[in-house]
């Protein structure tokens, strides 16, 4: 087997100014991916009937499946291909039946091809390079975690503005759009976020702290119609914490987003995947699960209260990023699934293994590329279908989803979780031959 190694960097192109760096001649697209199959960034623009250049078109679909009507009076289409064509099947059934080491050798050789693109961008747009830390790694790390605890006022003026707003949600009408890693440097409408100076040091650290970072995070989400705390209390409506207290800084600006993973009581009558909708098999069912069970002798309502009452062996959890167009918030949500959440040491002795502390201190490559354990395409589809439940429950307006099509995942987590595995024991196969 045959490692794929990192491209060497481009040579470095400074520009005065951002609307000048991306004018320049730069990768639009990205070169064809090794075995990536049709998964490269020209062909994918293709199918979503995105043009070079031009505003992505023809895909807007509300969550849930269903036209919408504003958008088909705005000139947009439903979800097509550029043909005009319907799609012919649903993308998770399709990336299901790919065997597992194709995909984890077509991630790594995607990451390596889109961390070349950037790099190239990075050295063209001031701002966004990145600048190591000139003190002692030992003080940085006690830095990180000092953070937990320095942020906490400013997550209680969110608090309070989220419960002030919290009443104008049933009118807030928010649009979701899914930026994949492959193909993001060629979205107008993301990079031109960038043409406002406040917003460059807040997407630099979006971009390289995680979508550039983690070989794993091949996409994220935009979501715009809510304001920060708009959309924190709606997370907080939801159920889920908007301002998760343990989390890794990632130079986040809007808070960090932790949901316990479990099948609502729906689901769990008719044992349905929360994501799929199939029937939940007994591998996929323990990472629905809660860590502990509630002491038969202790009231439900002195359960309730206590914060362990919620932990799940897996969560959704990622960071979120506020920038500004036209004097708007529009929110970054790099979310993941992680498989074993950090909570889970504390389960019964042999209930999860092996242990998220160390699960999470995984790389890829001999290079050291840092894949972490995230599941970014699940998470994403996970959100869409969380925030399609919210409208429906009338907790929010109209949801209009674009380009949930060029997420790659089989909607469970044991199956995601397999390519990690796979991506992470390419390295040491490679290295006994």
């Amino acid at each position: 087997m045959t490692e794929v190694k990192s491209p060497a960097a481009p040579e470095t192109v400074r520009a005065s100014s951002v609307s000048e760096a991306r004018a320049k001649p730069g990768p639009d697209v990205l070169p064809r991916v090794p075995d990536a199959s049709t998964d490269n960034a020209r062909e994918l623009l293709h199918r979503l009937g995105k043009t070079e250049g031009a505003e992505p078109a023809g895909n807007y679909v509300e969550a849930g499946g269903k036209p919408d009507k504003a958008a088909e009076q705005t000139g947009r289409k439903q979800e097509t291909s550029s043909r005009g064509e319907q799609p012919a099947e649903n993308p998770v059934t399709i990336w299901k039946r790919q065997p597992v080491a194709e995909q984890a050798k077509s991630r790594l050789a995607e990451y390596h091809a889109s961390v070349a693109a950037y790099r190239d961008v990075q050295a063209r747009i001031p701002g966004l390079q990145e600048h190591p830390a000139e003190i002692p790694k030992v003080l940085a790390k006690l830095g990180r975690i000092s953070q937990n605890f320095t942020r906490m006022a400013g997550d209680f003026v969110q608090f309070w503005k989220g419960r002030k707003e919290s009443g104008e949600l049933p009118g807030v009408n928010v649009d979701v759009t899914v930026l994949n890693r492959q193909t993001v440097l060629a979205d107008e409408r993301f990079m031109s976020l960038l043409d406002n100076p406040d917003n460059v040091p807040v997407m630099a650290n979006l971009l390289n702290q995680e979508v550039f970072k983690e070989a794993n995070c091949t996409s994220f989400l935009m979501v715009e119609g809510a304001s920060v705390a708009q959309f924190q209390a709606l997370m907080k409506e939801m159920g889920y914490n908007p301002r998760a207290f343990l989390s890794d800084n990632r130079g986040e600006n809007a808070g960090r987003i932790a949901i316990d993973n479990e099948q609502s009581a729906g689901d769990k009558q008719e044992n349905k995947h929360p994501v799929t909708g199939e029937p939940m098999t007994d591998t996929e069912a323990r990472y629905w699960k809660h860590v502990v069970d509630k002491p038969s002798w202790m009231p439900d309502g002195l359960w309730q209260r206590l914060p362990m009452s919620k932990w799940s062996m897996s969560r959704t959890h990622g960071v979120m990023y506020d920038v500004k167009r036209d004097g708007r918030d529009v929110l970054l949500l790099p979310i993941h699934v992680d498989p074993k959440n950090a909570v889970a040491v504390f389960a019964p002795k042999g209930a999860e293994e092996p242990s998220a502390l160390v699960y999470h201190q995984m790389s890829a490559g001999e290079t050291g590329d840092y894949l972490g354990t995230g599941l970014y395409d699940l998470a994403d589809t996970y959100m869409i279908r969380l925030l399609q439940q919210a409208r429906d429950a009338g907790k929010v307006g109209r949801v209009r989803v674009t380009g949930e099509r060029a997420l790659r995942t089989t909607g469970t987590i044991s199956g995601d979780d397999e390519i990690t595995w796979a991506i992470r024991s390419k390295p040491h196969a490679d290295r006994e031959n």
